[in-house]
């Protein structure tokens, strides 16, 4: 797309050519043909009077040749400032209606050259309304860091800070870029300003910035904290968590997580039998509730009752399997290919290890691509089966390069481990050449 401002000598320029007229011939009476050099060269600028002279003689030039001719007054005295808005205007029509675009090579020199218009002019409202739209087409493309990168971008550029809803809203979507790229403390931080921009926040709004509190506590590990505010939530919120089961069933689920993590066993076993009770109509959440105690059963060691929760996770997958959308798919077979993994199944737990990576690739969800990847490799190295370790090495390496994993992941180190065991300096230096490829491109 063009993203070139055009001073007004380039037009004149232009127009000569496109309408074969010489400096001579469109000086005429009134102008000099020095004066006219001047300005397609830009040591003169050009005045409304000027313009009009030069419009009338292009006219009547394209007259006698017999030329339709289009240019206007308004396009010669078009200011560089007006055509930055125009091409950032174009640049935005392009993004609501081809948001795709992105995603081809040629996109990232266009961005650059509208952000260097941007700058240069500083239109600032076009700032916020390309970095807000650039946001939103990158979180839909599940590129979290981008859609981060331009949200940040676009918190940026607010001129109004205080009592501000729209800004309230990208602080909400601020808050679930940084819970998907781990960055917890920052979370809580932008949940901090959201208060002091608006301290008294709608209902709604408060709701999703404790929510999102309760997620940066619990993946911090300040389970205390993460309980407070689950509190605070059932005791600020308590009407629309019972008319609301959705969201209850939510805030159960993190508060049975935290007494788990927190040890309160007999506790977290408790709410997760009730979640049971109210998850009987959505298959999915029912299936993650069996999948928490399952994870439950699993820290304390308790056998029977793991068996137990496994068949019923399994009576529930053949629902499960057949449903379109399954946003906590990798999680629960993760989950799955854990109990067996723990009562010693390990064909069974590769089944559904190895689903979970597929899933896991998908919804970019590097906490069960490493889990997943470090219970197959663990049950490939003890059933000393290498080809199942050079089949992994190999689907990690393709994982690192599609940027799902970081290069400096754990699992590529317990690789390394095994191959430096073996003996096998080859691999060794094969992984670490492509280690070093991957950081050179960085």
């Amino acid at each position: 797309m063009n993203t070139k401002v055009i001073t007004a000598g380039e037009k004149l320029k232009d127009i000569r050519k496109k309408y074969k007229i010489k400096q001579y011939e469109l000086s005429g009476n009134e102008l000099t043909r020095n004066m006219i050099s001047m300005i397609e060269t830009n040591k003169a600028g050009l005045t409304k009077n000027t313009a009009e002279i030069l419009l009338k003689n292009i006219h009547i030039l394209c007259e006698k040749k017999s030329i339709d001719c289009d240019v206007t007054l308004e396009y010669l005295l078009e200011s560089d400032e007006i055509q930055a808005k125009k091409i950032c205007d174009d640049f935005i029509k392009l993004l609501n209606s081809n948001p795709t675009k992105i995603l081809e090579d040629e996109f990232e020199t266009s961005l650059i050259e509208i952000q260097k218009l941007l700058d240069a002019y500083k239109l600032r409202d076009k700032k916020l309304t390309i970095y807000l739209k650039l946001s939103d087409i990158f979180d839909d493309c599940r590129d979290f860091y981008k859609a981060y990168l331009y949200s940040l971008r676009a918190f940026e550029n607010y001129n109004d800070l205080f009592n501000n809803p729209e800004l309230i809203d990208l602080i909400i979507k601020i808050t679930y870029y940084c819970n998907h790229l781990k960055k917890y403390k920052e979370m809580l931080d932008f949940v901090k300003l959201a208060y002091i921009y608006m301290p008294n926040l709608p209902k709604d709004k408060e709701y999703k910035l404790k929510f999102n509190t309760i997620k940066a506590y619990k993946n911090l590990k300040d389970y205390n904290s993460a309980l407070r505010t689950i509190d605070e939530i059932e005791n600020t919120f308590k009407e629309n968590l019972n008319s609301d089961s959705a969201e209850k069933i939510s805030i159960l689920i993190f508060k049975a997580n935290c007494l788990s993590e927190k040890k309160f066993f007999i506790d977290a076993l408790q709410i997760h039998r009730k979640i049971l009770e109210l998850t009987e109509d959505n298959v999915e959440l029912h299936l993650v509730t069996l999948c928490n105690i399952i994870e439950v059963y699993i820290k304390i060691k308790d056998s029977q009752k793991l068996k137990e929760y496994i068949d019923k996770s399994i009576f529930y997958l053949k629902e499960y399997d057949k449903l379109e959308n399954k946003i906590y798919s990798s999680e629960i077979y993760n989950l799955i290919g854990l109990g067996y993994y723990t009562i010693n199944k390990f064909e069974m737990s590769k089944i559904y290890f190895n689903k979970a990576l597929s899933k896991a690739k998908k919804y970019k969800d590097v906490d069960v691509i490493i889990s997943a990847f470090e219970k197959l490799l663990s049950i490939a190295i003890t059933t000393n089966c290498t080809d199942e370790v050079n089949d992994l090495k190999n689907q990690l390496i393709e994982i690192i390069s599609l940027e799902l994993l970081p290069i400096n992941n754990v699992v590529i180190f317990q690789f390394i481990k095994y191959y430096n065991d073996l003996g096998d300096r080859e691999t060794i230096n094969d992984i670490v050449n492509f280690v070093t490829s991957m950081l050179s491109k960085r």
